[in-house]
């Protein structure tokens, strides 16, 4: 729980998740002072994890909640669960990636679609590195800025590969100006990327998504603000595993869709 207490000169911010109390000298308004202590907190929490994520090993899983429950499972290939979803990508995709266990923290999974454009039982992978050119010429993306991973969905169905992008703020606005003049998004996430799906016949879906790493207590306190389902039962108490959040955008009419959570966990 997070509590805010107005003094004299500054507000003091406490959150039963963090030891250390943040003071934040007022600005010209509450509201500005509350946004800034509000980015302090969320940066000491991800200092915090960030250390706990670097000292974890290359096994692990990722967890996606959404609506309430639990989504999918992700596994990183150097799993024995990861590698079964690897033999099957291997056995009927072997020309679409020349090597998908490249580097030892890609991740996969098996889901059900919870979601458009996914409308089929799918296999998702996730390649940490270089967005290489061949998959820019192959969806036809000219992004001015990438992030240095990127998804590919395989439906089991039809045997389309859809592409999940991930871009920075300035590398999304480069293609799309305006999408975000609309959209409501935390007002202290500070250093947001951004993801969209894209198809080999050049088509791009209409949602996005907005990502960043927030602590548990501030998104579900926004989330309620809003009037947004939270991703998961907060009893579940959640904060100690989050990777990042998640905020699934239409568009077309600039509405919040879902928002995600993930999680991470050593195995």
């Amino acid at each position: 729980m997070i509590t805010y207490t107005q003094e004299f000169d500054h507000l003091k911010i406490e959150d039963t998740h963090l030891s250390e109390v943040i003071i934040v000298p007022n600005l010209d308004t509450d509201e500005l002072t509350k946004i800034e202590g509000q980015k302090l907190l969320n940066l000491k929490h991800h200092q915090e994890r960030s250390i706990e994520l670097i000292t974890s090993n290359n096994s692990y899983k990722n967890d996606v909640y959404m609506n309430g429950s639990l989504g999918r499972s992700d596994y990183t290939v150097s799993t024995t669960q990861g590698q079964v979803i690897v033999d099957k990508l291997e056995a009927d995709w072997q020309d679409e990636v020349s090597d998908y266990k490249n580097s030892p923290i890609n991740f996969v999974s098996e889901f059900t679609p919870l979601r458009e454009p996914y409308t089929n039982e799918s296999i998702s992978w996730y390649s940490f590195g270089e967005v290489p050119e061949s998959i820019k010429t192959d969806y036809s993306l000219t992004y001015s800025e990438y992030q240095p991973w990127y998804g590919l969905k395989f439906d089991k169905t039809t045997e389309e590969v859809m592409l999940k992008i991930v871009v920075t703020k300035e590398g999304l606005l480069s293609v799309y100006p305006n999408i975000l003049d609309n959209v409501n998004l935390p007002s202290f996430w500070d250093f947001p990327f951004f993801a969209r799906i894209h198809n080999k016949d050049g088509s791009v879906d209409d949602r996005f998504d907005a990502y960043q790493y927030c602590c548990q207590d501030l998104m579900y306190d926004w989330c309620i603000e809003n009037g947004y389902a939270f991703p998961y039962d907060i009893s579940l108490n959640l904060h100690n595993k989050i990777e990042t959040w998640g905020i699934t955008i239409n568009s077309s009419t600039n509405e919040v869709a879902y928002i995600k959570a993930y999680t991470r966990e050593d195995l």
